[in-house]
């Protein structure tokens, strides 16, 4: 414990004594060509990282690519908020498995990382065992630069918690720590979102009062900057961890933050492995907006089933749906097909809030054309808001209108056990040798047995039975993973 204290009271000294190195040039009268000669290289101020989830639908190399971006980017040290592991298992090598592939990317880090719990990190006993084992504490704190940095465990029993031996520790440290310039607090989970009068974080806040301070936490896999006691709150969106990845706007992308700490508090810059952004991506008035209209369709198309098996002409509607408390100006775009000609090509116009308008498009085609294989009809559009006291969102994407023939649903006269055999089925009619649409990585796709199925429907007087015959060349099942990331069959049922 003593050399670790020394270690941190040489960090601070070496701060404090840092001196900057000087410009040495030749100024002449009248003018110089140069705007000024206020350096930024105030010895108080200094650069640190944050990371965040990585886990809850993991998707492989992110983090590993963020590990690379930061060694370029030479912070002084790298913070977490939780969620480094998949968690959610109490076997003791599927545990040590997950940890020591993390640890495997932070030990490629150029500076030092510091450890903050999430619950997937320990989820159960016997993860905050091993936790234990690991890396000692779940709560600790240090300070550089004359900055007090608070790491909190937010399961400290249970979930989105903060047990009062904490809050106790936090009352503490902060006691002992009355002088420094700014306070930063560490966590996983966003307390101040959850009950948060009876979670400890009405004590924490209490605690914190009369100094400066700022929060960073995680768990929600959304960007979102809250203002509480006139002091900043950020929940950061992820770096690896289970997102849709629509962008700034709905708070979802991969970053890290880069805080730069000045004699004014720290300035957030989110880093984008594709770009940078400020910290105000989305604020709490635009994560309200966001959030009231993240499920609307905007824009949802009816199918087109025709009794038989070749197509002349057809319509569908289009039901335009704005579920927001201002206007939405509405682009469409058919896009060129090769046999279907849709009227109107174009649509453009606003919607009232909160209302639903029905537009009805005419479909012709030059010869009559087989159903069977055709391509949907692809729309692409973009949604326009302008909510006041707010910039204009732009919203864009593209829904597709199939063209399908309707088929008899056979009655069944035997009955199905379900034992995963196909015993009880003659014929599986409905054959998909290659698939449309494929969502994760198509170009991986090698052919029918890399991936094809075959499928029938039938129903008696109290069951739908739905029968599916895969061919796959390699299957991924792991008891350890997510079902989303393993093999499986998805069925959908349309009440339509």
């Amino acid at each position: 414990m003593l050399w670790m204290v020394l270690a941190f009271l040489m960090l601070a000294l070496s701060t404090a004594w840092a001196k900057p190195p000087k410009l040495i040039l030749k100024v002449e009268k009248p003018v110089n060509p140069w705007t000024h000669l206020r350096l930024k290289n105030d010895p108080r101020n200094f650069h640190f990282a944050v990371v965040s989830d990585r886990t809850g639908g993991s998707r492989p190399g992110v983090f590993a690519d963020a590990v690379r971006k930061l060694n370029l980017l030479q912070p002084e040290f790298v913070m977490s908020v939780g969620d480094l592991i998949g968690g959610y298992t109490e076997n003791e090598r599927a545990i040590d498995r997950q940890w020591n592939e993390f640890e495997s990317f932070v030990q490629q880090l150029e500076m030092p990382f510091f450890y903050v719990p999430g619950n997937h990190d320990i989820t159960n006993a016997v993860m905050a065992r091993k936790w234990k084992e690991r890396f000692g504490r779940t709560y600790y704190h240090f300070v550089y630069g004359d900055v007090l940095f608070l790491c909190l465990n937010s399961q400290d029993p249970p979930h989105h918690q903060i047990s009062a031996g904490q809050i106790d520790y936090v009352a503490k440290t902060l006691a002992a720590n009355r002088k420094v310039r700014w306070t930063l607090l560490f966590l996983h989970g966003p307390l101040w979102t959850y009950n948060w009068r009876t979670n400890g974080w009405a004590e924490i806040e209490a605690l914190l009062q009369g100094r400066s301070y700022t929060v960073f936490a995680g768990h929600e896999h959304e960007y979102t900057k809250y203002v509480r006691n006139d002091m900043r709150y950020f929940v950061l969106a992820t770096t690896g961890g289970g997102s849709d990845l629509r962008g700034p706007l709905f708070g979802e992308f991969d970053h890290v933050g880069w805080i730069t700490m000045t004699p004014e508090g720290p300035l957030v810059t989110n880093l984008l492995l594709e770009g940078i952004w400020d910290e105000n991506i989305r604020t709490e008035a635009v994560a309200r907006f966001m959030d009231r209209i993240a499920d609307s369709a905007f824009l949802v198309p009816s199918p087109i089933l025709l009794d038989e098996p070749l197509f002349r002409k057809a319509s569908f509607r289009l039901k335009l749906i704005n579920d927001a408390d201002s206007p939405m100006k509405l682009t469409l775009n058919m896009a060129t097909h090769a046999h279907l000609r849709p009227d109107p090509e174009v649509l453009d116009m606003v919607i009232p809030p909160n209302s639903v308008e029905i537009r009805k498009v005419k479909l012709k085609t030059d010869r009559p054309t087989q159903v069977q294989g055709m391509a949907p009809l692809k729309l692409n559009w973009t949604v326009v808001f302008e909510p006041e006291h707010l910039s204009p969102i732009q919203i864009e994407g593209q829904s597709q209108v199939g063209v399908d023939q309707r088929f008899p649903l056979p009655i069944r006269e035997t009955p199905v056990k379900v034992d995963g055999k196909l015993n009880e089925w003659e014929d599986l009619p409905f054959v998909v040798k290659q698939p449309m649409q494929i969502k994760i990585d198509p170009k991986a796709w090698k052919g029918p047995k890399d991936g094809s199925f075959r499928f029938g429907v039938s129903y008696d007087e109290k069951n739908l039975y739905i029968a599916v015959e895969v061919t796959d060349d390699v299957s991924f099942l792991d008891p350890n993973k997510y079902p989303w990331e393993q093999d499986g069959v998805e069925i959908r049922v349309d009440s339509r």
